[in-house]
């Protein structure tokens, strides 16, 4: 142990926190505040926050990573009295009041800020029954000083020494420390924090003698450990936990704090078990590096990454350390008879990796690196590979989530060697989307050849997909997946086949149209579908909209009476026809249907022809042409319009196709009615004054046959002669009997149709 100093001088106070790699922060029972800037054997020591008279029981020093201000706990005899917060450049702590319940039976010793979370955790040691160590944890809410429980772990069974201190690494793994003469050590990993509760904590412990026992905990930029007690500051090598450098006393009232601006650099060794040969065998690894050796052993029956593993370890940044892997006592099998490989991560990326059952591994030179080893194993003889096929169905926003029932396959075949499947090559995806495959391999050179595909399902398009191979050294390719899938080609004993295809469902839409033949708007008449059980949804013509799957009543109402509402008829997106029934539609989920119905008038063209051979001064246009309708419940008015000699959009009138309709004409003028005469070809035929409208589309041309009446013939001698009245009389009689024979048609006609 190197040769205590004389107490370092204190500069003057500090106007804001700076944080350097390698320096750190103290804290006093006074509430004192220094910065400490350790080089070798000797510290500097800044004032940032004076001592006070006032203030007592201070510890749980934290530090947030950016230096933008510390926390601390001011303790009581219930616990926690207040979070002290000291935002940078402040003159002073300020008080955050905590209501901490149940703080006197459990000594709070330790606090850290977890750069994870940004969370301020506290902690301390608890002498439970049995002559049990609990360490308890908690976080606190700095905004408000609420304190929650994250857990406890067993501690050991030394309940005499309960003072310490704890720091996180980058990843959240927690590293606490204990002890007066001896130091224990502590790692409880990021993944038991998350599960809260009772927690695992894995356990060194200190030597029996030479380490003076510490009550504060920090990290340097070199991976060094920073030790305190109430009086000094020491440094230690956190793979042998030899001291290095001096016993540098730090001024002031006693110490109860350490807070550092580094995250340590880490070395994790784990293990995964693609499967045992026996359910005995088990494996033990080991880290060797700077004349330090750790080593653990897995245990159980499970397979996958194992819940055992050796570290997170502080190291020294730029240290090479050799990790390995062999058989724990007790095992069946020989480590020969697995297949063994290796990768490493630096901090997430991609590290060494190789087939091998030990590696020489360099620490990265960067602070507060995190050095993740995993060995992986599968039984030679019969090695196997996993295949898993993950159906994901992507929603309009862009989650995905699994998908049951969808069929995939995987078609398994040797590209050399022999390679066998006891599953059948079409799965269905379980509750969790995924469906399995377990391949098994004749021997070590044996590659196999796997087709994997899905069924696409009606209603859902392909979005992407890809099949990730992993082999047992940590290797890994990427293979993308079309619609079809893909083959890959080669893959090794003890691989991980990971696919997963992404599919979305192709939305559901129907649209209605009006076809209108005739020159009614197209929005004369009101669309709409109704679903089974549920209300009408309006139509615009021609516009589509989203649906919900399901069967639909389409509906066209209103519009001129004039009009002949047709049948619908449906297509999909693809072109098919979609089957009607009672002017009802199934529509498929992803599809796109459109559905017409044709709204269809017939037209008459009404003519007035004057028959010139008689003589008179009567033209077209003094008629007027009237089709009127005979069924009154049609809802059909009466059209009407000038008598003129040619066919032309103003004596052309809609009418309902196949309706009744009685013509008649009218004029203020005298007239002779010859006959109505229907168009048939390039032939006029005379008709009744009743018909039927032509067919929906059709187009009918009637004429209105008139003669002016004869004029009255004057003697010579200037006067009426008997002969000139006969004629008038004889005239007038017969148009007043032709105008009664009239009216007594129409009369009998109307009785009829009554």
């Amino acid at each position: 142990m190197a040769e205590q100093l004389a107490p370092a001088a204190i500069a003057p106070m500090a106007a804001a926190l700076t944080c350097r790699p390698g320096d750190v922060f103290s804290v006093s029972v006074d509430g004192s505040l220094n910065y400490i800037v350790p080089s070798g054997n000797s510290v500097a020591v800044t004032s940032i926050i004076p001592p006070s008279a006032t203030r007592t029981g201070v510890d749980g020093l934290a530090l947030m990573p950016n230096a933008s201000a510390a926390y601390a706990f001011q303790t009581s005899a219930d616990g926690i009295a207040n979070i002290l917060v000291y935002q940078s450049g402040a003159a002073d702590w300020a008080n955050v009041p905590s209501g901490f319940l149940d703080g006197s039976s459990q000594r709070l010793v330790a606090g850290a800020i977890n750069p994870t979370d940004g969370g301020y955790y506290v902690g301390g040691f608890h002498a439970a029954a049995n002559k049990r160590l609990v360490f308890n944890l908690y976080r606190v809410d700095v905004s408000s000083g609420a304190v929650a429980s994250v857990g406890w772990a067993e501690a050991g069974t030394d309940t005499a020494a309960l003072n310490g201190d704890m720091a996180f690494d980058g990843a959240g793994n927690l590293y606490i420390i204990r002890g007066t003469q001896a130091i224990d050590r502590y790692v409880i990993t990021a993944q038991e924090l998350a599960g809260g509760g009772e927690m695992s904590a894995q356990m060194t412990p200190g030597a029996a003698t030479g380490q003076p026992g510490g009550s504060g905990l920090a990290f340097d930029d070199s991976g060094a450990v920073f030790i305190s007690n109430a009086t000094h500051l020491r440094g230690y090598n956190p793979q042998t936990w030899s001291q290095e450098g001096g016993n540098n006393p730090i001024p002031g009232a006693a110490m109860t704090d350490l807070a550092g601006c580094t995250s340590p650099t880490t070395l994790t060794v784990r293990k995964d078990v693609v499967a045992r040969i026996y359910p005995s065998d088990q494996f033990v690894l080991r880290a060797v590096g700077g004349g330090a050796t750790r080593q653990t052993a897995t245990s159980g029956a499970e397979t996958g990454l194992q819940a055992v593993q050796l570290g997170p370890i502080p190291v020294l940044t730029g240290s090479t350390h050799t990790i390995s892997e062999t058989m724990a006592a007790g095992s069946t099998s020989a480590l020969g008879h697995y297949a063994s490989g290796y990768a490493c991560t630096v901090s997430g990326a991609a590290g060494a990796s190789g087939n091998a059952t030990s590696a020489s591994i360099a620490v990265p030179a960067a602070t507060g690196a995190s050095v993740v080893c995993t060995f992986r194993n599968a039984p030679l003889m019969g090695a196997v590979t996993t295949v898993t096929i993950s159906k994901l169905v992507e929603a309009a926003d862009g989650g995905r989530t699994p998908a049951a029932d969808w069929r995939m396959s995987a078609a398994i075949s040797a590209s050399s060697g022999t390679v066998s499947s006891t599953q059948p090559p079409v799965q269905s995806t379980g509750a969790d989307g995924t469906a399995r495959w377990t391949v098994s391999h004749g021997s070590t050179s044996s590659l196999a050849r796997i087709a994997v595909s899905e069924q696409q399902r009606q209603g859902y398009a392909f979005v992407e997909g890809a099949c990730s191979v992993t082999s047992l050294a940590g290797a890994r390719s990427t293979v993308p997946l079309s619609a079809a899938g893909a083959v890959l080609d080669g893959v090794a004993p003890g691989s991980l086949v990971e696919c997963t295809f992404v599919n979305r469902p192709e939305p559901t839409r129907l649209s209605l149209v009006n076809q209108v033949t005739g020159g009614a708007a197209v929005d004369a008449w009101a669309l709409s579908a109704t679903p089974t059980g549920g209300a009408a949804l309006a139509f615009e013509s021609g516009v589509m909209r989203d649906v919900a799957p399901g069967v639909y009543a389409l509906a066209a109402t209103g519009g001129p009476a004039q009009y002949e509402v047709g049948q619908w008829s449906c297509l999909d997106h693809r072109g098919e026809s979609v089957a009607v029934t009672d002017a009802a539609i199934t529509v498929a989920l992803g599809s796109q249907v459109t559905c017409t119905i044709t709204h269809a008038t017939a037209h008459l063209v009404l003519l007035k022809h004057i028959d010139e051979t008689m003589a008179g001064n009567l033209r077209p246009e003094h008629f007027d042409l009237t089709a009127t309708p005979v069924d009154a419940s049609l809802g059909l008015e009466a059209e009407t319009v000038h008598g003129a000699e040619l066919a032309s959009t103003a004596n052309t009138v809609e009418v309902r196709p196949g309706a009744a309709y009685a013509l008649s004409e009218s004029s203020t003028y005298a007239y002779l009615h010859l006959q109505l005469q229907r168009l048939d070809g390039d032939r006029w035929v005379d008709v009744a004054s009743e018909i039927l409208a032509p067919a929906a589309g059709q187009t009918a041309t009637y004429r209105f046959v008139n003669a002016a009446p004869p004029a009255l013939a004057l003697p010579l001698t200037g006067g009426l002669g008997a002969d000139a009245y006969l004629a008038a009389g004889l005239v007038l009689l017969t148009l007043a009997t032709a105008a009664a024979g009239v009216r007594m048609r129409r009369g009998w006609r109307a009785r009829r149709l009554a």
